[in-house]
This record gives structure tokens, sequence and C-alpha cells, in this order.
């Protein structure tokens, strides 16, 4: 037969999760304080650069993380870039995903410079260089990808 709960050991337990509830909230608070807005800006790019770079897929299909090219009789180089589409060497997407976080975050940098009341040209024009150079990167990638 099933015991009843006494109303003493209700109200035990009924303190005993406030007490841990009221831990965990001030525990959340003391966090949140510490954290500054630009934390939460890095850890969102990060997740953004890993989500981007095919983490998934290397985890699923453990790719090796470069792969070697014959130059010459006895000579090879190492390779970061697979040939064809379907292929992916995992260095290979956390450049990418590199490439696709810096040309965002000098995009915002550059939005942030020219807003700012003391504007440095010179300033805008290396966050905009940085990502041209950045897009072009890809674009090579994409091209040796593709066959192009």
């Amino acid at each position: 037969m099933a015991k009843r709960v006494q109303k003493s050991q209700t109200a035990t337990l009924h303190k005993r999760a406030s007490r841990i509830w009221s831990f965990c909230d001030n525990l959340v608070v003391r966090i949140y304080k510490q954290i500054k807005p630009i934390h939460l800006y890095i850890l969102l790019c990060m997740a953004y650069m890993f989500s981007t770079s095919g983490v998934i897929y290397n985890l699923i299909n453990t790719p090796p993380p470069y792969g070697m090219e014959r130059v010459g009789v006895n000579e090879s180089r190492p390779v970061f870039i697979a040939n064809g589409m379907m292929t992916q060497y995992s260095t290979e997407g956390y450049i990418s995903g590199l490439l696709n976080l810096v040309a965002g975050v000098s995009l915002v940098l550059t939005l942030v410079e020219l807003r700012s009341k003391r504007c440095n040209g010179t300033l805008a024009f290396a966050y905009v260089l940085t990502f041209c150079v950045s897009c072009l990167f890809q674009k090579r990638r994409f091209n040796k990808k593709t066959g192009m």
C-alpha cells in the first residue's frame, strides 16, 4: 500500500525546493551581472563560425585534416582544400567558417566606425579592405572546389 505523505514532509520538500530555486536564481543573476555585451557577442561569433564550418559533418564523417598532393616523383605537399563538391577536409571547413566570420565582423566594425562621431576614414577603409580580401579568398576556394 502507498504511504501517505504527511504535511510536515511536504513542507520540508517545499522548503528545500524553494532554497534550491533561490540559489539557482541568485547564481544566474550573479553570472548575468558579470557578463558584458562583448562577451556575449564573442560567444555568438564563435557559435556562428563553428556552425558554418561544418563541425557536424566533421563529427559524423571524420575526414582527415588535410590531404597530400604529389608534386614530383618522390615529393608531396599538403593540400587543405579538397577537389570536388562532395568531399571536404576538416581544416577546409574551419578556414571557410573563419573567413565568413572575418567578413561579417569587418562589415559590422565598418558600420560602427562610420557611425561614430570621431570617424577615422583610414580605419574604415582597412575594415572594408579586410572584407574584400576575405570575400576574394572565399571566391578562390569556391573556384577550386568547382573546378573553375
